[in-house]
């Protein structure tokens, strides 16, 4: 008879280290894009910032937590489907500390590892886990292999000027993006992380190196059997959800990058959903070749650089600003609240002290 772990995977210590380094990470991001704001931004368009429509930034805000909501939903299907029983706050908390996860690691690596940790905190097999992690991210790829093109005829992107604008202006500066991220990246292990994470265990540290791919493929080696089984078991019977859950994916992807037409039509400007859209899909696959934590700066800078010409010069400063806040850093301060005032919750896993040793030695 297996025994209850007396400490899960994953810990209120844990969170409380991730609450550590985000208290130094967001206020100086946040700080560099006021500053930045102020610096780049005519004084008049800052006055001009107080007729701007507000109820479409609230619309920005709620499209922008949208996901946690459209993940937490694909978890509790998938949770019905495999006999698992997770709650609702449950599902929420996992969506919630996957995006802090991303936070405080590359975009290369984003937060799957804290993902699986949860979800095997609250009673999925390591088998069933890895695959439910593997699962959310073929989800997503599905849903982007089916939109993308639609979204390229869509716009006629091969003839939009503001496409062909985006793209040659990404490509002649990425020199740019590339100094930005190595000189943010320096300052963030030499200064920054060497402080904050000095104190942390050889588990932890570990976490941010980029080779989650890697852990993820020592887990299902070391839980072949339990990874088939629910393989098999998906197969056969989870057609209808993984269906579904593609579909609330796809819902998720939508709203998030829909934030910035929101933010657009606060300003008082045109917004081509479609178009941004995929401008936004240019911008977030770039990020993942940022090595900064949540792509700090690297984003900024990429934004603004596709945005160039597409938007007026004089309010591109305060819409790269606002952008980021809303989709980012304004997520990861709601999150980490939420998580500070719920905390990881009971640890529901039934894995054996050996398990859970193997376990460690995957994360290491």
């Amino acid at each position: 008879m297996t025994q209850m772990p007396t400490q899960s995977s994953f810990s209120n210590s844990n969170l409380h280290k991730i609450f550590r380094s985000l208290a130094i990470i967001i206020p100086l991001a946040i700080a560099g894009n006021i500053i930045y704001i102020l610096i780049t931004s005519k004084p008049h368009i800052l006055k001009d910032l107080i007729v701007v429509h507000f109820g479409y930034l609230l619309l920005a805000v709620f499209l922008a937590l949208v996901p946690w909501f459209t993940h937490a939903a694909r978890l509790l299907l998938w949770s019905q489907a495999f006999k698992k029983g997770i709650t609702p706050i449950q599902a929420i908390k996992t969506a919630v500390v996957t995006d802090l996860g991303s936070g405080i690691t590359p975009s290369s690596t984003g937060g799957g590892y804290f993902k699986l940790a949860f979800l095997i905190r609250y009673g999925f097999d390591p088998g069933e886990a890895t695959l439910l992690t593997f699962l959310g991210t073929i989800e997503d790829a599905l849903f982007f292999a089916v939109t993308l093109p639609v979204a390229i005829i869509l716009c006629h992107a091969w003839s939009n000027p503001m496409v062909n604008t985006a793209t040659s202006n990404l490509v002649s500066h990425w020199p740019v993006v590339v100094v930005v991220a190595l000189i943010l990246a320096v300052i963030y292990f030499v200064f920054i992380r060497k402080k904050n994470y000095s104190s942390f265990d050889k588990q932890e540290s570990n976490l941010k190196r980029p080779v989650f791919v890697e852990r993820i493929r020592l887990l299902i080696h070391k839980y072949e059997n339990q990874f088939l089984s629910a393989l098999t078991f998906v197969v056969k019977n989870g057609k209808s959800t993984f269906g579904i859950c593609t579909l609330l994916s796809g819902l998720g992807w939508c709203c998030r990058y829909g934030a910035i037409s929101a933010l657009v039509l606060g300003l008082g400007l045109k917004a081509d959903f479609v178009l941004f859209f995929l401008l936004q899909w240019v911008i977030f696959t770039t990020m993942i070749l940022i090595p900064t934590p949540g792509a700090v700066g690297g984003a900024e800078v990429t934004f603004a650089l596709v945005f160039t010409n597409i938007v007026p010069s004089a309010v591109l400063p305060i819409l790269v600003g606002a952008w980021r806040f809303v989709t980012f850093y304004m997520l990861i301060a709601i999150g980490a609240i939420f998580m500070a005032i719920t905390g990881a919750g009971p640890t529901v896993s039934r894995i054996n002290g050996k398990d859970q040793k193997i376990f460690k030695e995957v994360k290491a």
